[in-house]
């Protein structure tokens, strides 16, 4: 996804669940950000309160990694990308799973049951260790981790004075951190940062972040048809897959047509065409097992994604009743204008990136948008800082040109809030890792 969903359908979901413009604001950019905090913030951390005295020091931050340059090369574990980006979700709910250890003994919401008819698992030619590691919507990980959302939105939300550090620590096990000032807030943005990883799951659906040509390749000389006009029907796009080495500001960037498996780590060898909600496409994906191609119809899937993450939102304010919404229980339907949003076709540029600015704006329309706090939207790149940005993002003095400076980060500020919470969606991800072996995941915990 880009940044027009993942800010605007994650703070429209919001604003629809009962969140506050501030609020729903706030989420959004946790979400949108979880693609901007990358390598660029590589480096070990000060953590410094309002006396610019050292609070703590972090050895390296815990990053939600969309973009590695050589500052982080080294150290770059692919688990952190599948953590953020492309969760592994291939394998069918198991009706024995405990779902207690990531909800407790409450009935669960009303929701889990309709959640779980949902999901398909792939038939593939992969191997055992590597046919999990698709990533798909509906899976095992992405309901754990909607009910472990819940879960830790209320507690962090619902702490009493001297109830926060107890919590943190139960979340953070080993990892260094700072106390916050405002555990709402906290909450706030790490319900973002799950909502992008939840958003993802349609979005990022059947490719993994890791490098493998089995799972992610897409041809190297296909012609790619997409419905880049009229939605309804597929033309054959001027992108010819890899074939081309297109820039990445261009609305059909790809990764290069390079040999091995450098090229296939997650889509980038389909470039943005899984990022567009109004695009559908069909490709030559490795995996299936008959061989051919995928059809993906984008419209049906970023609708998906936008009532669940409301769906999840809500049940994070105690609203599970607000879920069924006419005498009939028929499920909330999407707002006219968001639908309209996902759907409107956006002409594709092979030599400049158009489409999601145009998105954007017609985003900016809805009604519901109309409630966002958008000049604090945190989404720029380091590169791009300007005074107020780099206050807001809570950088002291500036960044680190090598992997071993240390940047200073103001205590409370936003990039500590994005590490906090980055850092609690990690580690529990290394703890689901180790409940679910057959998964073949094995990302590693960072102390």
């Amino acid at each position: 996804m880009d940044t027009d969903f993942h800010f605007y359908g994650t703070a429209t979901a919001a604003l629809h669940a009962g969140f506050s413009g501030q609020e729903a604001t706030l989420i959004a950019n946790a979400a949108e950000f979880v693609d901007f905090f990358n390598s660029d913030y590589w480096s070990y951390w000060s953590l410094k309160n309002e006396q610019q005295q050292e609070v703590v020091k972090i050895s390296y931050p815990h990053l939600s990694c969309q973009t590695i340059d050589w500052k982080m090369i080294g150290d770059y574990d692919e688990h952190l990308w599948n953590a953020f980006h492309f969760p592994p979700g291939n394998r069918a709910h198991d009706e024995r799973d405990v779902l207690s250890q990531y909800w407790g003994k409450d009935p669960l919401p009303v929701w889990v049951t309709d959640f779980k008819q949902h999901f398909k698992a792939r038939e593939t030619n992969l191997t055992p260790s590597k046919k999990p590691l698709l990533c798909r919507p509906f899976s095992p990980f992405a309901l754990h981790m909607m009910l472990d959302t819940i879960v830790k939105y209320r507690q962090i939300t619902e702490a009493k004075s001297g109830e926060i550090e107890p919590i943190l620590k139960r979340y953070l096990g080993n990892v260094p951190y700072a106390p916050v000032k405002d555990p709402k807030k906290l909450a706030l943005v790490l319900l973002g940062v799950r909502m992008h990883v939840l958003a993802d799951t349609w979005a990022h659906q059947d490719f993994s972040g890791i490098a493998s040509k089995e799972i992610n390749g897409a041809g190297t000389l296909n012609y790619v048809y997409a419905s880049t006009g009229a939605p309804d029907i597929l033309e054959n796009t001027s992108w010819k897959g890899t074939l081309w080495v297109l820039a990445e500001d261009t609305d059909c960037a790809a990764a290069p047509n390079a040999p091995g498996n450098a090229a296939c780590r997650g889509h980038g060898q389909m470039g943005h065409f899984p990022d567009y909600s109004w695009l559908k496409f069909i490709y030559p994906a490795a995996w299936l097992k008959q061989g051919g191609y995928l059809f993906r119809d984008n419209p049906q899937q970023y609708r998906q994604a936008w009532y669940w993450l409301r769906t999840l939102m809500v049940s994070c304010l105690g609203g599970e009743n607000d879920l069924l919404v006419n005498k009939h229980n028929q499920p909330c339907a999407l707002p006219d204008d968001i639908l309209n949003c996902i759907d409107a076709p956006h002409q594709l540029d092979d030599t400049k990136l158009f489409a999601v600015a145009e998105s954007e704006q017609l985003w900016r329309k809805t009604e519901l948008a109309k409630q966002l706090k958008e000049h604090h939207r945190w989404n720029r790149n380091a590169g791009q800082f300007d005074e107020l940005h780099r206050k807001e993002l809570g950088v002291i003095d500036g960044l680190p040109t090598t992997r071993y400076g240390t940047v200073n980060i103001s205590q409370n500020s936003t990039l500590h809030l994005m590490e906090m919470a980055s850092a609690i969606h990690y580690q529990w991800c290394v703890k689901w890792a180790e409940e679910h072996p057959e998964f073949q995941w094995r990302p590693q915990p960072k102390v």
